[in-house]
This record gives C-alpha cells, structure tokens and sequence, in this order.
C-alpha cells in the first residue's frame, strides 16, 4: 500500500497520496522491524526508497513520518542480515533453516544495500553487497551460480542444468549448452526437509540423465542443493525471482 500510494502521487502530484503513503510506511514500520529482506512478498524495502526520495526533496515535514525513519528501517533490515553473514563463512545474509526463497532474498538484500547508497551516499554495506550477489553467481557452499548462464565460461562455469521448466526441459538442453533458459533465475539452497517425496512431472526428461546428484556431498543439516528436474525446491525458476535479479544488474550497470 506504501508503494501504491507513492506511485500514484507520483502519477497524479496528488498530496492526498503521499500523506497516505507516509500513513503507511509508519503502519508497515510498527508491525515489521526491518529484518524481513526485500523479496517477492515483501517489497517494504523498494517503497521505502521511493517514499524516502521524495520526502528528502520535499521542505514540508507535516507527514506520519520522515525520510530518516524509513532510512532507518532499512538499515535495520541491513544489520541483522549482516549479523547473519557473520556467522557463515560465505557471509549469506540469511538463515537457511527460517527461509525458502534465498536466492531472490539474497539479491534482494544487495538491492537494499545499494538502496542505502543512493539515500545515504554512505559505502557502509558494499562489501556486504558484494558478497550477497556473489553468492548468488557462485561464491558459495556449492560452487554454483543461481541464474541460469550467467558464468564466464559456459564450458567450465557452473549452474542449473535441469530446471524444473517445461520448455526448458523439453525444449532445451539438458547439459548447460545453447538452448537453455537464459537468465531465469532459480531457488537455490533450500531447508532439506523439502526434498522429501520428490517426483519428476509427468512428461519430462529424465535430468540428470544418469540421476546423480553431483552436489550431495555438500548437504548438511539445513540446507540442500540439487540440479535435478525432480528438484523444485532447488531449480524451479520463477519470474518473480528473476524480476528482482533486473533491479539488481540495473543497480550495479548503472554504477550504484
């Protein structure tokens, strides 16, 4: 609703949409501390930066709430993702036990970051930045970059091979070679218990071809990762992951 608001003053140069729009970010604030990465259920983190730059180049201060309130919220959900990183030895932002969606969560947390650049000028989180979006190209417990082709050698990089997509695997290659699924981006790691009961959809291909999971020895006790069609927890791709991935690459071509 925060984001609604704020697109519609900005259409419209309504005030009544913006006091809304503050109204509430303040509502989103009380009932959420900031901890929740931006993602595809929860884009408090791009309404606040929208909000925020417009607030900020604004003399009027008789709103619910101002800039520096949301710029705070945001920078809470920033410090508890990196006391997260911390304790891992990738500096992944996020609990693999308490979340399903880590990849689009992980990107989303580098968008945040380079949404605190741009209202702050500070530097403070790019090297958390960094390490967010490299795990999702690869840095990380499986060697393996979450959207698909997006390696610097087709040859030697890795990356899904067996989305659980019906045109990709039906249509496409089953080994990494042209054609596949160029740029869709995958679930990721996941809490193990999801790879209970797997099937592969009815009419697919067999991928891998002889089923072996190359990744099994780096499993442990809450997160899994698997290159399989069967794998829906891991290799599913998702419009709604992949379109986080465009604000993120836009961010980082834009020089942000």
């Amino acid at each position: 609703m925060e984001f609604a608001a704020t697109q519609l003053y900005i259409a419209t140069g309504d005030n009544s949409y913006l006091t809304s729009a503050t109204k509430f970010a303040s509502s989103y604030i009380n009932d959420f501390d900031g901890t929740n990465p931006m993602n595809l259920y929860d884009i408090g983190g791009l309404a606040h930066f929208e909000l925020a730059r417009l607030l900020k180049s604004r003399e009027s201060t008789n709103f619910e709430l101002g800039p520096n309130d949301l710029i705070a919220n945001l920078k809470a959900g920033l410090d508890q993702a990196v006391s997260v990183g911390n304790r891992n030895p990738f500096y992944f932002g996020i609990s693999y036990s308490d979340e399903d969606d880590n990849v689009p969560e992980c990107i989303g947390l580098a968008i945040m970051a380079g949404f605190y650049r741009i209202l702050t000028g500070s530097s403070a989180y790019e090297d958390f930045r960094s390490r967010q979006y490299s795990w999702v190209l690869g840095a990380n417990a499986w060697g393996s970059s979450f959207i698909l082709g997006a390696v610097t050698d087709f040859n030697s990089g890795v990356f899904a091979h067996c989305p659980q997509h019906q045109v990709a695997n039906l249509a496409g290659s089953l080994d990494g070679k042209i054609p596949i699924l160029l740029g869709a981006v995958v679930d990721g790691p996941s809490d193990t218990s999801n790879f209970s009961d797997l099937g592969i959809p009815d009419g697919a291909n067999t991928c891998p071809k002889d089923g072996v999971d190359t990744f099994k020895e780096f499993t442990h006790t809450h997160a899994r990762y698997m290159d399989d069609v069967r794998a829906w927890p891991s290799v599913e791709p998702a419009d709604d992951y992949t379109v986080i991935s465009v604000l993120l690459f836009a961010q980082l071509y834009s020089g942000v």
